[in-house]
């Protein structure tokens, strides 16, 4: 796959009053997002059954725009908010694979949601989620499987079968946080899989935007903006504003982690950002524009946090099992 750096991530789109995590959009909003992205480059598209309206969004701006066949589309299966859909069962991930294609007119690639390590193992099992999405591979209903966790462990316990061909890791190689880099990025790398690496913006407090503020955005993490980590990337932000003249570079160093330095954990990867509209997808873009330009603010930027990112430990995490955590 020839993909956008970056790729449009879909739960913005999807909010709804009931599904909120960054504010509600109407159908129109994310239409307009999909345009916005199209005219600016971005071919690749991340969402979810579980973002709310997300999928049938999507799927309708692809209908009324004729854009369909310019976005690779990537789709997980195993947490539909239906019952009679969602879970790990063979034929749960079937329904869901068949929901998504009915929503989104095509899916390329189908990522296993957010497992549990016991889940995921289960999954392996002959007759479970592993198989069915095989044969959804096998009759063409998508063409790549792979598994989107936080868990490294489950990461690892997928590619370690050897039947994966896309991750997608989130929250744990960019600015503030390179705990990837320990295992799941070296393994993708020996296995040529491919990687999306998702909230590069860190729930949006790198993204440019005055951190205190954007955590009250949306139905964010409560134990996020009661965090050290408001108060590490306020810092982060001082340090643009006094160096880069803007907050705003802060974003664009962000989306630039890995781009800038040529990583090479990344070169089979792109990183994928949420936007709610055009507005913000416009935003998204102006930033990815002035790359170039930004390199020795990046070896300035990493020389002065690159240390302090080492030895910070008070990251805000997500477990499936006890909820939000920080």
């Amino acid at each position: 796959m020839r993909v956008s750096w970056p790729a449009l991530g879909g739960a913005g789109i999807g909010a709804t009053e009931e599904f909120n995590s960054y504010g509600a959009v109407t159908d129109a909003d994310a239409i307009d997002a999909l345009r916005t992205a199209h005219e600016c480059g971005i071919n690749f598209i991340d969402t979810s059954p579980l973002y709310g309206e997300s999928e049938r969004r999507i799927g309708l701006a692809f209908k009324e725009l004729g854009l369909g066949s310019d976005f690779v589309v990537q789709t997980k299966c195993g947490t539909h908010p239906d019952p009679e859909i969602g879970g790990y069962g063979y034929d749960q991930i079937l329904r869901s694979v068949e929901n998504s294609l009915n929503n989104l007119g095509h899916v390329d690639v189908l990522l296993l949601h957010d497992p549990t390590f016991e889940e995921l193992n289960e999954a392996k099992k002959s007759g479970g989620a592993l198989d069915a999405m095989l044969e959804a591979q096998r009759q063409g209903m998508v063409k790549y499987i792979g598994i989107g966790v936080r868990e490294h462990e489950c990461l690892l316990g997928m590619m370690d079968t050897g039947l994966c061909d896309v991750i997608l890791t989130y929250l744990d190689y960019n600015l503030m946080n390179r705990s990837a880099a320990e295992k799941v990025l070296p393994e993708a790398q020996r296995q040529n899989i491919g990687v999306v690496n998702g909230s590069v913006f860190y729930n949006g407090l790198i993204s440019g935007a005055d951190p205190f503020q954007k955590v009250k955005e949306g139905n964010r993490p409560p134990t996020l903006s009661r965090g050290e980590a408001v108060h590490f990337a306020a810092s982060m932000r001082e340090w643009c504003i006094k160096h880069g003249g803007s907050g705003d570079i802060l974003g664009s160093l962000a989306l630039g982690f890995g781009l800038i330095d040529n990583d090479p954990l990344l070169k089979n990867g792109t990183i994928v950002v949420g936007s709610r509209n055009s507005e913000e997808v416009r935003g998204i873009c102006k930033m990815i524009e002035g790359l170039n330009d930004l390199g020795d603010l990046m070896h300035s930027f990493r020389e002065e946090f690159d240390a302090k990112v080492d030895t910070f430990d008070a990251h805000f995490y997500y477990d499936k099992t006890q909820g939000a955590a920080g």
